[in-house]
């Protein structure tokens, strides 16, 4: 038997991924908004069909691919929108390995159940950081500037 060296309970990942989606909901602006929505809207999925080693793998791979590409789309939907600071490049790169991750486990049959739910938990707590980041961060800087008479014209 291989020696477990990343084990994270379930609950404790679900209740930091929810606290810091939570929190930027509460504290974000519209982006880091935008992808703590992106992290709670599929939380009924991820209830319904947990990571376990007894499901199919079409099972694990479709919630998965679905929520991974959900949380990429919305992290370039903020690049082209127009990411004002830094934090989006970090986020858009853990989202696309995830997604890349989905890919792998999809067309390698060799990749155990084991390994993807490993590497999703991981590349999924980098956007987690990410997002931490963002809402953390952002009162700091200052609110955009009130438009004046002169720069509406």
């Amino acid at each position: 038997m291989t020696p477990r060296l990343f084990i994270v309970p379930g609950w404790v990942h679900y209740a930091v991924y929810c606290g810091v989606a939570l929190g930027a909901l509460w504290r974000g602006r519209w982006r880091e908004r935008l992808v703590a929505a992106a992290f709670l809207l599929p939380t009924p999925l991820y209830i319904l069909f947990p990571i376990d080693f007894h499901s199919p793998r079409h099972v694990v791979f479709g919630v998965r691919a679905v929520v991974d590409d959900l949380i990429l789309l919305a992290v370039c939907l903020i690049g082209l929108r127009g990411a004002r600071r830094y934090w989006i490049v970090w986020a858009s790169a853990f989202a696309l390995v995830e997604v890349a991750n989905d890919a792998f486990f999809a067309i390698v049959p060799s990749v155990t159940l084991y390994a993807f739910a490993s590497a999703n938990i991981i590349w999924s707590w980098g956007v987690v950081a990410a997002l931490l980041w963002a809402y953390l961060t952002n009162r700091r800087e200052p609110l955009d500037p009130p438009l004046t008479r002169s720069a509406a014209r």
